[in-house]
């Protein structure tokens, strides 16, 4: 997999799909970690430890350092990955892996996590003017991982739902 990873933090999609041996994939977030003269901070999520809705919350919220009031439900997440104050970056990359176990969840439930991401992504890009508090566009990726053969019902899924996904 040759993945230049400043296409990926610049580019406009929110997200990107590769199919790759995990140790490959390991490497690609290594490689996002310590890319360009931006603070990049990417971040592994196993997609295998994401199969109900209460793993899913517990995995993102370990791997993102969510605050102690993160509240394990779909308005508490969706507050969290848009705030991200405790990870200071100038970009941020999710990092999932076997994202086809993530299929396992309620079709209903895997509607809305992929459209609270979306939605993350694009309020990261367009800043946010608070009043008291101004955030500059920041870039908010997710790359997902599927094991060989597996990557045609995450893209299907995404498809289904009007979202684009592009191929690294």
């Amino acid at each position: 997999m040759s993945t230049n990873s400043s296409d990926v933090v610049s580019g406009l999609q929110y997200f990107y799909i590769t199919e790759c041996d995990i140790s490959d994939f390991c490497n690609l977030q290594w490689k996002f970690n310590e890319s360009s003269e931006m603070k990049v901070v990417a971040k592994m999520i196993r997609g295998e430890k994401c199969t109900t809705l209460h793993e899913l919350f517990h995995e993102f919220s370990a791997a993102l350092q969510f605050p102690y009031y993160f509240g394990e439900n779909w308005n508490s997440f969706d507050e969290c990955v848009n705030d991200l104050e405790w990870l200071p970056a100038d970009a941020y990359i999710l990092c999932i892996s076997h994202s086809e176990q993530i299929l396992k969840l309620p079709s209903s439930e895997v509607e809305i996590f992929f459209r609270t991401l979306l939605s993350a992504g694009q309020e990261w890009m367009s800043g946010r003017d608070l009043g008291a508090i101004t955030t500059p566009s920041t870039p908010f990726k997710v790359v997902f991982h599927c094991t060989t053969g597996t990557s045609q019902n995450i893209a299907i899924k995404f498809h289904d739902l009007g979202i684009e996904l592009r191929q690294l």
